[in-house]
């Protein structure tokens, strides 16, 4: 009787022990290629801003100003896809790319500036605006399940930034410009993943993105004279996203 208690024990872990081998070792359902897009809410910031002109015509009136951060803020939308690859256990690592089309621009604001008589005066119609992202990144992960799975965002993020100086009739700016560049830096993000259906999933995250300082420039006129202006801007943004995809 001891013994056949004893071989039923045995084979009752046994079991349990088979059981929960082969459900770590399940494979996860984002193993492979995906497509997503995803929306929500994000912001972007514009800080320490600071500002230059000088009369290119004459060369005698410059000077400098600052101005508070800016922010431009919406909903956006991100279209992604990637690739995922089981490491080992319940651990992958995937990578993506991901682009958004939005362009999200700052309201109108003033530098106040300082020329070299010593004179404060305010130039308005300043403006920035943010388009045209696109992320490239690593994915280390853990899948909770079969069906859902956690993941880590880190990678490279380039936009295009836009500065617009409109023109002014307080600082007798009568005609503005536009100025542009590429720039780049990085990204940090935190996501989960779970499957609503076969192949079809639901994702929420959220990012962080950094691009440093940028320098624009751009001239303007006053009087038919050349006034050359720059602008220097810390510049990051940062979403969160829910959204669906769909797993090939």
């Amino acid at each position: 009787m001891k013994k056949k208690i004893k071989m039923n024990k045995q084979l009752i872990i046994s079991a349990v022990l088979a059981f929960f081998a082969s459900y770590s070792m399940a494979q996860s359902a984002f193993e492979g290629f995906y497509g997503q897009v995803g929306t929500g809410y994000e912001d972007n910031s514009f800080s320490s801003i600071n500002t230059s002109f000088v009369n290119t015509t004459l060369g005698n009136a410059y000077g400098s100003g600052s101005a508070g951060s800016q922010n431009a803020s919406g909903t956006p939308l991100v279209i992604g896809a990637g690739y995922f690859h089981s490491i080992q256990d319940s651990y992958l690592l995937g990578f993506g790319l991901d682009y958004s089309p939005l362009s999200m621009q700052s309201g109108n604001f003033a530098t106040y500036s300082t020329n070299n008589l010593g004179d404060s005066s305010p130039i308005n119609n300043m403006s920035y605006k943010a388009s045209n992202r696109f992320n490239a990144y690593l994915m280390p992960a853990y899948a909770f399940d079969a069906d859902k799975m956690g993941y880590l965002k880190l990678g490279y993020s380039t936009q295009n930034l836009q500065y617009t100086q409109g023109s002014d009739s307080v600082s007798r700016l009568d005609s503005g410009f536009t100025s542009s560049k590429s720039i780049s830096g990085y990204v940090l993000g935190l996501g989960y993943k779970q499957m609503i259906a076969s192949g079809i999933y639901g994702f929420a995250e959220g990012n962080y993105y950094s691009y440093g300082k940028s320098t624009l420039n751009g001239n303007g006129l006053a009087s038919s004279r050349n006034i050359a202006m720059s602008s220097t801007a810390s510049v990051s943004a940062y979403n969160f996203l829910i959204g669906l995809g769909y797993k090939f």
